[in-house]
C-alpha cells in the first residue's frame, strides 16, 4: 500500500474534522430547531386553552348574572304565577319577551320551566328543527345537575352539563319565587360548547379545538372526529396537543382537547434540514478547496527539505535551501542548512585525516624500506670500500690507481645516498614536548573512526583520570598508537571488540612510568612468533608490509620506552607500551 503523503494527511484530517464539525452542527441547529418549533406549537395550544378557558370563566359569571335578573323579571313572574293557579297564561308574549332577552344577552338559548322542572318555553338563537323544537319545549330538567342542585337549595346553580341535541354549555339555573318565597319556576340559560363555538375559536387562534365527553368528541374542529370516539394514538402522533379538564362542582364534566397540526413542524424541518445539507455541502467544498491549498503552501518547503536531503544521501553536501521567513519552516530549513555546513566541515575533516593516516602511512613504509636497502646496500659497500683500500695498498700502475680511486668516489657516494636514505628512516628528536597519553589515544581513535577496518568493530577508550604525561614527539607516538590499533582492528576482522587502556600505579606500570594497553579479541600471537613481529619486512598478514609494528618499536625505543606482547590465558592479544612519566627520565 502507498504511503500517504503529509499533504493527503491534513486534508484527510481537515476534511475528517470539517465533516464532524458540520454533522455536529447540523444535527444540534436541527435539534435547536426542532425543539423550537415543538414549543412553539404547545405554546399555542396551551395559549388556546387558557383563552377557552377564559371564556367559559366568562360565560359562567355572565349565565350566572342573567339568568337571575330574568328570574326577578316580572313579566316571567306573572306567567308563572298564572300557571300555578290554573288561570290562562299569555306563552307568545313571554316567548317574544325571551327572545328579545336572548338577542340583547348573546346567550345561546334560553328555557322557562314550570314548578315541576318541565319546560314550557323555550328561545334558541340556533335554528331548530321542529322535531326538536317540540322536544326542547318540553323538556323535563331533572337530569340536569345544575336543576337539581337549584330545586334542592332553592338557590341559583352553575354549571356545565350536557344539553339537547349531544352537545355541553354552561348552564346556569336560577329559581322563580312568588310573594310568599314559593318556587313558582325555573329559568335557565346558557352558552353552548358547540361546534359554533369551537369554529369559532378555531378561526381567531388558528389552533384545533374539541370538546369530548365520556370518550366521545360531542364538537370538533380536527377533521373526521366529531361524533367519533376518542382516539389518542393517531391524534397524538399527527397533532400537538393538549387535555384540559371541565369541571362541574369539582368533577371532570368533559375534557377540552386544543391540538395544531405537527404537519407544518415536519416540514420545516425538511425545509430546514434541506437548507443546512445545501449550505453544509458548499462550505465542505470550499473548506476542501481551502484545505488542498492551504496543505500545499504548507508541505511545499518540508517537499524542498526533502530533495536536499536526498541530494545530501547521494553525497551533494553543498546542497541549501533557501529560509524564507521565521516560523517553524523556515526555522527548520535554517537548522537544515547549519546541519549541511557542519556535515560539510566534517567531512573535510575526515578526508583531511584520512590522507594525513595515508601518508604518515607511507612514510614510514618508505622509512623502513630505505633502512632496509640501506642495510642490504652497507655491507656490501663497506667490503668494496676496504677492498680498495688494500687495492691502493699494493704495488700497481697508474691507470690502476686512477680506476681505484673513482671507485672509491662511486662507493663514497653510494655510502652519503644510504645515510640520506637513513636519516630521513631515522624519527627525528626536533620538537619533543609534554605529551598527555589520554589525547594521544583519544586522536587516534578519532582519525580511525572512519577507517573500514573498525567497520563493526567495538572501540572501547579507558583513559587514566590523572591524564599523565610524557615528554617527546606527539606525532610519532600519534604514530605508534595508530599502527598498532590498526593492526587490533585487522586482526578481529569487522566482528570483535578492540581496548585502548591509558593506566598508571603500582598494578600496571612500574613507578615513573605510564602504560598504554592495547588489546583486541582476535586470535591472538603466537608464542613462537613474539620474537619475531617487531623486525622489519615480517608480516604474517597476506598484503601487510611488515614496517608497522618495528616502526613503533622504533618509536617507542627512542622515547625510553619498551614496547611488549604479554602471554594471554584466552583467546586476543595485548600490546603494551611502558614511557616514562615526563620529568622523571630524559629522552635517549
Amino acid at each position: 500500500m502507498r504511503p500517504r503523503s503529509i499533504a493527503a494527511k491534513i486534508i484527510l484530517a481537515q476534511t475528517a474534522l470539517l465533516a464532524v464539525a458540520l454533522a455536529v452542527s447540523a444535527a444540534a441547529a436541527l435539534a435547536l430547531m426542532n425543539r423550537y418549533l415543538r414549543d412553539s406549537a404547545r405554546e399555542s395550544v396551551r395559549d388556546t386553552a387558557r383563552m377557552v378557558d377564559n371564556i367559559i370563566s366568562r360565560d359562567t359569571r355572565q349565565a350566572a348574572l342573567f339568568s337571575r335578573l330574568i328570574a326577578e323579571d316580572y313579566r316571567v313572574k306573572v306567567v308563572l304565577e298564572d300557571m300555578s293557579r290554573g288561570l290562562p297564561f299569555d306563552d307568545k308574549a313571554l316567548r317574544a319577551h325571551l327572545s328579545a332577552e336572548l338577542d340583547s344577552l348573546s346567550a345561546d338559548f334560553l328555557s322557562v320551566a314550570a314548578a315541576d322542572g318541565v319546560v314550557f318555553v323555550h328561545e334558541d338563537r340556533v335554528t331548530v328543527e321542529r322535531a326538536d323544537r317540540a322536544v326542547l319545549d318540553n323538556e323535563p330538567l331533572f337530569l340536569s345537575p345544575a336543576f337539581r342542585e337549584c330545586a334542592a337549595a332553592r338557590r341559583q346553580a352553575v354549571g356545565v352539563e350536557p344539553v339537547y341535541p349531544r352537545t355541553m354549555a354552561v348552564v346556569a339555573m336560577a329559581p322563580v319565587k312568588g310573594t310568599n318565597g314559593d318556587t313558582l319556576g325555573f329559568v335557565r340559560l346558557g352558552y353552548r360548547l358547540d361546534q359554533r363555538f369551537v369554529s369559532e375559536v378555531r378561526d381567531i387562534t388558528d389552533t384545533h379545538v374539541a370538546v369530548r365527553r365520556r370518550g366521545v368528541f360531542v364538537a370538533s374542529t380536527l377533521p373526521g372526529l366529531r361524533g367519533a370516539a376518542a382516539k389518542s394514538d393517531a391524534l397524538r402522533r399527527n397533532y400537538f396537543t393538549q387535555e384540559s379538564p371541565i369541571r362541574n362542582s369539582g368533577r371532570e364534566a368533559a375534557v377540552l382537547i386544543t391540538a395544531t397540526p405537527r404537519e407544518p413542524a415536519r416540514r420545516a424541518m425538511r425545509n430546514t434540514a434541506l437548507v443546512a445539507l445545501a449550505v453544509g455541502l458548499s462550505v465542505f467544498a470550499l473548506s476542501v478547496l481551502g484545505g488542498v491549498r492551504m496543505a500545499r503552501i504548507l508541505v511545499r518547503p518540508l517537499d524542498r527539505l526533502m530533495h536536499a536531503a536526498l541530494r545530501i544521501e547521494s553525497g551533494d553536501l553543498d546542497t541549501t535551501i533557501p529560509a524564507a521567513g521565521d516560523d517553524e519552516i523556515g526555522r527548520l530549513s535554517q537548522s537544515f542548512n547549519r546541519m549541511t555546513e557542519s556535515l560539510r566541515a566534517r567531512d573535510e575533516e575526515l578526508r583531511s585525516s584520512r590522507d594525513q593516516l595515508i601518508e604518515s602511512g607511507k612514510l614510514a613504509a618508505v622509512g623502513e624500506l630505505a633502512a632496509g636497502v640501506a642495510h642490504e646496500i652497507g655491507n656490501p659497500l663497506a667490503a668494496i670500500s676496504g677492498y680498495i683500500q688494500l687495492l691502493k695498498q699494493s704495488p700497481g700502475g697508474d691507470r690502476t690507481a686512477h680506476y681505484l680511486e673513482e671507485m672509491e668516489k662511486e662507493a663514497g657516494f653510494i655510502d652519503a645516498i644510504i645515510r640520506e636514505l637513513l636519516d630521513f628512516s631515522r624519527p627525528s628528536g626536533a620538537g619533543d614536548e609534554r605529551v598527555p597519553l589520554n589525547g594521544v589515544v583519544e586522536e587516534a581513535l578519532r582519525m580511525l573512526s572512519f577507517h573500514k577496518a573498525l567497520r563493526g568493530v567495538r572501540v572501547i577508550s579507558e583513559p587514566d583520570p590523572s591524564d599523565p604525561e610524557v615528554t617527546g614527539s606527539r606525532k610519532e607516538l600519534l604514530q605508534a598508537v595508530l599502527n598498532i590499533t590498526l593492526n587490533a582492528a585487522q586482526a578481529v576482522k569487522g566482528d570483535g571488540e578492540v581496548r585502548l587502556r591509558v593506566a598508571t600505579g603500582p598494578d600496571h606500570a612500574p613507578p615513573g612510568r605510564a602504560a598504554i594497553f592495547i588489546s583486541d579479541t582476535g586470535p591472538g600471537v603466537p608464542q613462537d612468533e613474539i620474537k619475531k613481529i617487531f623486525d622489519p619486512f615480517y608480516t604474517t598478514r597476506r598484503g601487510g608490509t611488515g614496517l608497522g609494528l618495528s616502526i613503533t618499536y622504533r618509536i617507542v625505543q627512542r622515547h625510553g620506552g619498551e614496547i611488549s606482547v604479554p602471554q594471554q590465558s584466552g583467546p586476543g592479544a595485548v600490546f603494551r607500551i611502558l614511557l616514562p612519566l615526563a620529568d622523571s627520565a630524559a629522552i635517549d
